[in-house]
């Protein structure tokens, strides 16, 4: 099910890509996105829908997961990575985004496994003026391969 999304415009003139050093920046990067509030998600089958209409799907999930499995046609760009102590934010996603989606009003489905990694993704996207619409794949990949829906390894 779709929540309702609005047309947000990008505000201001497009700023050159901040690239965020160190572990202690990321999380405090992570936490101020994570305040400023969800992002509109829909369902996997609407997302699908979404995909064949022009939406990309942006797969913030680790490399090892993405070979793995993934929704076809989708570029991978990791919100955070397999550390020896668990995840840890890629400092520098935002800026690896911009080089790969300059337009911000690129529609985006941003999916993960579950579907939460990706609302961190949104947040932290939102707060670099994306805005084309972003949209969270509610269940992520999970959800994906569960509805039987085509993806590829």
């Amino acid at each position: 099910m779709m929540r309702s999304v609005s047309a947000r415009s990008c505000r201001g003139p497009p700023r050159a890509p901040r690239r965020a050093a160190g572990r202690a920046v990321a999380r405090v990067a992570v936490r101020a996105a994570a305040a400023s509030g969800p992002i509109d998600g829909v369902d996997v089958g609407k997302a699908n829908e979404l995909l064949q209409s022009g939406f990309v799907y942006l797969d913030v999930r680790t490399p090892e997961e993405f070979s793995e499995g993934r929704v076809e046609g989708s570029v991978n760009i990791p919100v955070f990575f397999s550390g020896a102590g668990g995840m840890v934010p890629n400092a520098d996603f935002v800026g690896q985004v911009q080089e790969e989606f300059p337009d911000k009003d690129t529609p985006m489905l941003l999916g993960c496994r579950s579907g939460r990694r990706s609302l961190v993704a949104g947040e932290l996207l939102q707060s670099a003026e994306y805005c084309g619409p972003l949209l969270n794949v509610d269940g992520g990949f999970m959800d994906w391969q569960q509805q039987g829906l085509e993806w590829v390894n």
